[in-house]
């Protein structure tokens, strides 16, 4: 079922993929709401033609009124594909802890800036 909604986003163009990230993101009903699933694929994803094979995959859930939160995560995940030893430390995760923690190191040194 998270196949073919992904395929269809993908086809809407709603799914943007950047150096073998994919992001999907929704706006869902109610309040206080905000989610972020993160997905590993050593041998990647495929989910079109069209689009690279993806090794990390983001699916970002907001509320409307997380919009601001929703909209800063979003730029700030495709910052972080662009540096360049993400993919490699991506991949290079030993287990969900050490991907989370990844994650997590990268968005506190951009609050930093």
């Amino acid at each position: 079922k998270l196949y073919m909604l992904l395929k269809n986003r993908t086809e809407e163009s709603s799914v943007v993929s950047h150096l073998g990230l994919g992001i999907f993101s929704h706006m869902v009903e109610g309040r206080d709401f905000f989610e972020i699933l993160l997905v590993r694929s050593k041998k990647g994803i495929f989910i079109s033609e069209d689009v690279e094979p993806l090794y990390a995959f983001f699916i970002v859930l907001s509320s409307k009124d997380q919009r601001n939160l929703y909209l800063h995560s979003l730029m700030w995940i495709v910052q972080l594909a662009e540096e360049c030893r993400f993919k490699d430390e991506w991949l290079a995760a030993k287990n969900a802890d050490e991907l989370r923690d990844l994650v997590l190191t990268a968005w506190k040194e951009r609050k930093e800036y």
